[in-house]
């Protein structure tokens, strides 16, 4: 990865106009081989070619030079974006508190270097980060050394406490790691055959338990963290819905969130519409839909791209069984408006919206037209195998419900071919699915084809929903019952 030019392409138009001033303090004279490079990375972008510019800027010339170049070009770059965004962020703003009582110390400014600490301080108390509260009353520690007005007891006594709570957040951090590690790279996660669970729940406990603890903020949230993953893992949508609620209404009440944990809260809110879904409350579901965008536009609005996404997401999902005309209805409008121009990849994943709602509303030929476009969107690239797979799945569903047989059967081969790691042996659920698309593919009646109809029957008996829904878009449960006729024949 060249970090340098995956910087410069991330840069806005007030990054780099702060950028050409920075760099104007010195050599403000002459051609400036340093900006030349960067105009060149900025307006390239992916058709970058590093000869051509080197040959450009260095001809008949090794390319040590332009590599020292490369090097001054990436080191300016960081200081002016560091200077630029520095009060963006509390805690980039203590590290930067925290420098300029290293640069004073080290030229034995002890009082001027007790200031920031103390400023420093301040702002990690504010924040509740103990991490950072640890490594700064070790440095007002040592500075004990060298200031006799400092009382060393009073910091020795703040770091003993704050150790404590660091302590616990640490411990139960260290379980969450592992719980979301094992959700990552576990695709049959289950409870009862992870350990895991039982330690995170026990751990919980403890800590709830202990009352001077549990009034504190940062460990609350960690909690709610801890807890929610738990009852997400095992599908307990009931218990969550009670308990996000509850939790939400606390936090809200005693005034918790804030600026710092922002985006914690909007989380939580994307956590119970998702929730509130699929207990099926779903006019509740759109309320908090709602307090979701508000809250989007709180501090600035700076959290606001990250979760539009979720939004509309939240209006979709609820829509299709309220009113399945409004879902599309939103999910075309964000396409034609190009919301999500800037992200590639959730314009990506609103079109596969769209192909879903076409599927719902039976108007398979547009949602076959739309899928297929994903295969060509710059969208593509950044989707994971396993969602690659999902899509290939639904595109052979689309062209055997309008009659491409023709080409569904050379796509099953194509899919089998290419996602044949994913897939694993013939008795997988994917391939026994794609099986049953290609008999139906081959069938001449598929209505009188009693083989067929007893295929799809067993499928469907020894398949639960829960299993199909991890690899799919639709209930491929209903849809098999619809195909062959047996939608009163099996219970499913």
């Amino acid at each position: 990865m060249n970090i340098l030019n995956e910087i410069v392409g991330l840069m806005n138009k007030e990054e780099v106009r702060h950028f050409k001033l920075f760099t104007s303090r010195t050599n403000v004279g002459g051609t400036r081989k340093d900006l030349q490079l960067f105009d060149y990375v900025r307006k390239s972008g992916d058709g970058y070619e590093e000869d051509k510019i080197f040959e450009k800027l260095y001809p008949d010339s090794s390319k040590n030079p332009f590599y020292r170049l490369k090097n001054r070009l990436l080191n300016d770059l960081n200081k002016s974006l560091n200077l630029q965004h520095i009060d963006d962020d509390d805690i980039v703003h203590i590290f930067h508190l925290l420098s300029l009582s290293r640069f004073f110390h080290n030229r034995s400014k002890y009082r001027v270097a007790f200031h920031y600490l103390r400023k420093a301080e301040k702002k990690a108390i504010r924040l509740n980060n103990y991490e950072l509260l640890d490594f700064i009353y070790s440095e007002l520690i040592k500075l004990t050394h060298e200031i006799i007005f400092i009382n060393p007891e009073e910091y020795i006594q703040k770091r003993k406490t704050n150790r404590e709570k660091l302590r616990a957040l640490r411990e139960i951090d260290d379980v969450l790691a592992a719980v979301i590690y094992r959700v990552k790279v576990s695709q049959n996660l289950s409870s009862t055959k992870n350990p895991i669970f039982d330690l995170l729940e026990q751990t919980v406990s403890e800590f709830t338990q202990n009352t001077h603890l549990r009034q504190d903020p940062k460990l609350r949230f960690t909690i709610y963290h801890a807890v929610s993953r738990i009852l997400l893992a095992r599908n307990d949508y009931k218990t969550l819905e009670s308990y996000l609620l509850a939790t939400y209404d606390e936090f809200t009440n005693e005034g918790l969130f804030s600026k710092a944990n922002h985006d914690t809260k909007l989380q939580m809110l994307v956590y119970i519409v998702n929730t509130l879904y699929n207990t099926r409350k779903l006019e509740k579901s759109l309320e908090y839909a709602a307090a979701l965008k508000t809250s989007m536009e709180d501090f600035g609005g700076m959290l606001h791209q990250k979760y539009l996404m979720y939004y509309y997401n939240a209006l979709i999902i609820n829509y299709s069984i309220l009113d399945p005309n409004k879902s599309t209805e939103i999910v075309e409008r964000v396409i034609n408006e190009r919301t999500f121009k800037e992200s590639p990849y959730n314009e990506f994943l609103m079109i596969v919206n769209l192909a879903i709602c076409y599927f719902n509303e039976r108007r398979f030929g547009k949602a076959l037209k739309a899928l297929v476009g994903l295969y060509i969107h710059d969208g593509y690239a950044g989707a994971g195998t396993a969602l690659r797979l999902r899509i290939a799945i639904f595109e052979l569903t689309l062209r055997t419900e309008v009659g491409d047989f023709e080409i569904a059967e050379k796509r099953i081969d194509d899919v089998r071919k290419e996602f044949a790691e994913l897939l694993g042996d013939g008795q997988s659920t994917e391939n026994r699915l794609i099986q049953l698309m290609r008999d139906m593919n081959r069938s001449i009646n598929i209505l009188l084809d009693k083989e067929l109809r007893e295929s799809v029957r067993h499928f469907i008996q020894t398949t639960p929903r829960e299993e199909l829904e991890s690899f799919s878009f639709i209930d491929y449960h209903e849809w098999l019952k619809r195909k062959v006729g047996i939608e009163h024949s099996v219970n499913a």
